[in-house]
């Protein structure tokens, strides 16, 4: 049998494999697998399941000067993120199938790892008509107006109700009309919004969760049994608004208050929030170098989210390997009914090779996004990968590592 040969990964749970990968799964599991086809050596490498981040924005098609399905997926790869769930804000709004299908065709040319689209709520995300729902579920994730909160809830509502029947996830950017970038904004339009998944039970999911209250008012919703889950950024758990040096650090929702972060962490360190995502929006220098107050919001994420998590979660002994894996990876997954690789035969043979023992600083030349604007520039971490494979294919490698002759791809 021929294919991919990884031996001598550790796992999550600490076991150390060899894994066999043969037409895009994971065809053989064991400690002493025969040497066959292409082999890897992983001794010393940790063997982490493929990351799925519910929340990225690739910008492509409309704003290619920002970033491309292309160079967005292969930060993606480098991340050791093989599934992108990427956000509508483009132009055209995927708001009916014509338009979509301008994405997915790109999608197919040039995305290195699997890219689900989120599909517009309302037509051109404006609030003021439903997006043609029915037509596009089939060849999206779910429907989200993201980078906008939802000013009209008599529609939102029955939104819900189609999704609720259309078997789909709505995404909330949670944020009141009228109230700024304030916590206030944030947390009133989580409060209105789980109220109608009360009335409705529609799956509900609200993006880059920020405020102590917001994650109070979850809290409570979940003990009463309702079908809502989150997500936290890195920069909302790591930093506060003390930290913020340039327009690097804006974003929105804006870096808070202390107490705000502490309940971010806290919320990941105690295992209520349900994953982490990284909001990854990129901008062009030229924009993220105007004055603060000028320059748009968004950071980049997807080449430093798991090494951030994994410095500051799982190499100090905040959270556990497998449990930074349940954040990444499982969660998500199963929360837009998605494959979940645990590395056991018959997974889609997706994952990465992480080093683990070595730190080293994260400098803005080897960023593979089209955009440089990361806070983390300059971080000394861990955790980075070395090697990703999306549905059996080698789609990154990491030269100081592996050379080309090493693996099929």
């Amino acid at each position: 049998m021929s294919g991919l040969l990884v031996r001598g990964g550790r796992l999550p749970s600490e076991k150390r494999a060899d894994i066999k990968i043969v037409s895009g799964k994971i065809a053989e599991v064991s400690e002493n697998l025969e040497k066959s086809g292409k082999v890897i050596d992983a001794e010393g490498l940790t063997l982490f399941p493929g990351i799925t981040d519910v929340h990225v924005h690739l910008r492509e098609p409309g704003f290619s000067e920002k970033e491309t399905i292309k160079s967005g997926t292969a930060a993606a790869a480098k991340g050791g993120v093989t599934t992108v769930l990427s956000m509508p804000n483009l132009n055209p709004s995927p708001d009916c199938l014509k338009n979509l299908q301008v994405q997915l065709d790109i999608i197919n040319k040039d995305a290195l790892v699997k890219v689900i689209p989120f599909g517009a709520l309302t037509k051109n995300s404006e609030s003021k008509a439903l997006s043609e729902l029915a037509e596009i579920a089939p060849f999206v994730t779910g429907f989200t107006d993201d980078g906008r909160g939802y000013t009209n809830l008599k529609l939102l509502e029955e939104a819900m109700k189609i999704a609720k029947k259309l078997n789909k996830v709505i995404a909330s950017h949670a944020e009141a009309e009228g109230l700024g970038f304030s916590p206030a904004a944030e947390y009133t339009a989580v409060e209105r919004e789980l109220e109608l998944v009360k009335k409705t039970s529609c799956d509900y999911h609200f993006c880059h969760i920020s405020t102590e209250e917001s994650l109070g008012l979850i809290k409570r919703a979940k003990a009463e049994g309702l079908p809502v889950t989150y997500e936290i950024t890195p920069h909302h758990f790591l930093l506060s608004e003390k930290d913020i040096a340039s327009a690097d650090f804006k974003m929105n929702p804006p870096l808070r208050a202390e107490k705000d972060r502490d309940a971010a962490l806290s919320a990941v360190r105690c295992g209520e929030a349900d994953m982490l995502a990284t909001d990854h929006a990129p901008h062009t220098e030229a924009e993220k170098s105007l004055p603060y107050d000028k320059a748009p919001n968004g950071i980049i994420g997807l080449e430093t989210l798991l090494p951030l998590a994994y410095t500051y979660l799982v190499a100090n002994g905040k959270i556990s390997l497998e449990k930074l894996a349940y954040l990444l990876c499982e969660s998500p997954n199963r929360r837009f009914n998605l494959p979940i690789c645990t590395f056991k035969v018959g997974d889609c043979a997706d994952f990465s090779l992480i080093e683990t023992q070595k730190y080293r600083t994260y400098q803005k030349a080897e960023i593979l996004s089209k955009s440089k604007n990361s806070p983390f520039i300059g971080r000394t971490l861990t955790g980075y990968p070395v090697l990703t494979v999306a549905g059996g294919r080698v789609v990154y490698f990491d030269n100081d590592y592996f050379a080309k002759e090493d693996f099929d791809g």
